[in-house]
């Protein structure tokens, strides 16, 4: 159960955008290692050394703190199981050409979480699609009423950003920012 202070993300940011980012020919892209899976297979916390994958989802965790710093906010922590978390839900977006907040298992962000092993006190989510880029991501999130109340909501002390893309998938790029309060963090 989440706590009352969750702010719903409930909003999805979808517009398809173009871009010049550099990407690394299919050959040389690096699968997702999923540690944890759903019993049907499904991914649930997901690695990844893919350099592509890597920097955009730096880029987004760096934007959204640089845009707090800016707000005098702190920074939240970069946190590597939130990232993972965050990841799969991006895979598993695209593996069952969905975009929502709940999974095919009827698993809502902080049920994930939960089942992932991670401890919250407090847990929402952040979701877009189509932008080719962080930053194409980062400004539509923060066209969203909802989306923007998440990135400014002081109650957060971790933050794991997730990236995946698939050029056969609906909208190719699929983002995804876990935020959530530890529980030894008071509010």
């Amino acid at each position: 159960m989440r706590d009352a202070g969750w702010v719903a993300a409930a909003c999805l940011a979808i517009v398809g955008c173009g871009g010049g980012n550099e990407e690394l020919p299919s050959s040389l892209a690096v699968a997702p290692t999923c540690e944890q899976i759903y019993e049907n297979g499904h991914p649930l916390a997901c690695a990844s050394s893919d350099p592509v994958v890597l920097s955009r989802e730096d880029e987004l965790t760096a934007l959204t703190n640089e845009y707090r710093i800016s707000l005098g906010m702190d920074a939240l922590v970069d946190d590597p199981a939130l990232r993972k978390l965050a990841r799969a839900h991006c895979e598993h977006m695209i593996l069952h050409g969905f975009f929502a907040h709940v999974n095919p298992e009827g698993d809502w962000p902080w049920d994930r979480a939960t089942l992932a092993g991670i401890e919250w006190a407090d847990f929402a989510e952040n979701l877009a699609a189509g932008q080719e880029t962080a930053r194409q991501a980062f400004w539509q999130l923060l066209s969203s009423p909802e989306h923007r109340r998440t990135i400014e909501d002081s109650a957060w002390t971790h933050l794991g950003c997730g990236y995946a893309k698939d050029a056969t998938a609906p909208y190719v790029h699929y983002w995804a920012q876990n935020f959530k309060r530890s529980k030894t963090e008071s509010r």
